[in-house]
């Protein structure tokens, strides 16, 4: 199955699962029915339930969707689905508070205070309102849509404990990454160079990259997503890092000896998705590291890669003498966009993307760049009639 239609099946079944959840709240309803706001309370709570274990399987961080889906994907479903889940609880609460004043002839304040105070004694945050929902109206004395509603909580929050904390610690014991060399690169970017053991059951693949937790007093606490940038060679994974804050900054400051603690590999943007035989790769400033890795490994035969590599000043450009020897060794081209983005020939245009790759629509493009360029590139290749599911990227800016 493509990438494409995986991601479309993984959609249709999150709406059909809310769309049971909804007919199990209106076929839950009691005898006789509740007043309409009582009905909306009923249908808005299952749903904000299954919203809650729906938010849990997307970012449980599954090898199968971040590596089919795209973690960038998931992510923005996760943001809408909780403005969602957000929605759906007020509204529950407002509704059951509304239903319950009118069925006991109480003010909204009192009732206020009566169901908050009944919804804290029942549960405590979200882990406890699944206790709630079992014992609702809803899906009391339905032991069959119980046990499933169990199971669907239960396989959520087991997703999120087997790949966001264990797979982690089990990855740093099983291959014990440690730093072996901080090189610098270019201004304000250094290369990371670790070593590990049994690195090749990682299964990792170029365009992907992981989250790094260097294990020191100053960067334990957070995780930080980084590309290789290059492909894995033997025990040794290297990732390319540009300070643009705190957190990047603190990895340059990172010693040789220090133990890594590595989660993934996670991303989508790889051999996979390819369907044309010609590849164009399109990279802005330190965007070049998941393409570097990219550049060196994508099949050439029937068709050709080039290398589109945009930075403002030639003090920008990572990696120059890599990218040229990985082009006289595999046959690939190299274009080099190296200038201000006052000059109207380095502008990202359709007119230019024609000009220096005139096939251009007929390639898969892989991107990776800073959002002005990204918007750029985006509304050129749309500009010469690329198809959208033939651009490749991963944009988390939602």
């Amino acid at each position: 199955m493509s990438p494409q239609r995986f991601t479309r099946t993984v959609l249709v079944t999150l709406w059909t699962g809310g769309l049971a959840a909804a007919m199990v709240a209106l076929l839950g309803v009691p005898t006789p029915p509740p007043p309409d706001a009582g009905l909306l309370a009923h249908v808005s709570g299952l749903l904000a339930g299954y919203l809650a274990a729906v938010m849990m399987l997307l970012m449980a961080r599954t090898p199968v969707s971040e590596h089919r889906v795209g973690p960038d994907v998931l992510a923005r479903w996760h943001a809408v689905g909780g403005r969602l889940f957000l929605a759906l609880v007020l509204v529950h609460a407002g509704a059951a508070v509304a239903s319950w004043a009118a069925a006991r002839g109480q003010d909204l304040l009192t009732a206020t205070v009566s169901v908050v105070g009944l919804h804290l004694l029942t549960y405590v945050g979200i882990a406890l309102s699944f206790v709630h929902e079992l014992g609702g109206p809803n899906l009391a004395g339905q032991p069959v849509v119980q046990v499933l509603w169990t199971l669907l909580h239960a396989y959520a929050l087991t997703l999120v404990l087997r790949f966001r904390v264990i797979a982690p610690l089990a990855n740093m014991w099983r291959h014990r990454l440690r730093v072996v060399a901080v090189v610098p690169e270019a201004d304000g970017v250094v290369s990371v160079v670790m070593q590990g053991r049994h690195v090749a059951e990682l299964g990792v693949q170029p365009g992907q990259f992981f989250r790094w937790r260097f294990l020191t007093s100053a960067t334990l606490r957070s995780a930080h997503p980084f590309s290789l940038s290059a492909v894995p060679r033997g025990d040794l994974l290297r990732i390319t890092v540009k300070a643009l804050g705190t957190g990047s900054g603190l990895v340059h400051a990172v010693q040789v000896g220090t133990l890594v603690l590595p989660e993934g590999p996670s991303g989508a943007m790889t051999a996979v998705r390819r369907s044309r035989p010609s590849v164009l790769l399109i990279a802005g400033g330190v965007g070049i590291t998941p393409l570097r890795a990219l550049f060196e490994s994508l099949d050439v035969a029937g068709g050709r890669v080039t290398l589109m590599y945009r930075a403002s000043r030639p003090d920008d450009v990572i990696f120059r003498t890599e990218l040229e020897e990985v082009a006289r060794r595999r046959g690939g081209e190299i274009i080099w966009l190296v200038g201000p983005s006052s000059d109207p020939e380095l502008r990202m245009t359709g007119t230019n993307l024609l000009r220096l790759v005139p096939d251009v629509a007929d390639r898969d493009v892989y991107l990776c760049a800073a959002p002005g360029l990204s918007r750029a590139v985006r509304a050129a290749l749309r500009e010469v009639g690329l198809p959208a599911r033939r651009l490749h990227e991963e944009a988390f800016s939602f």
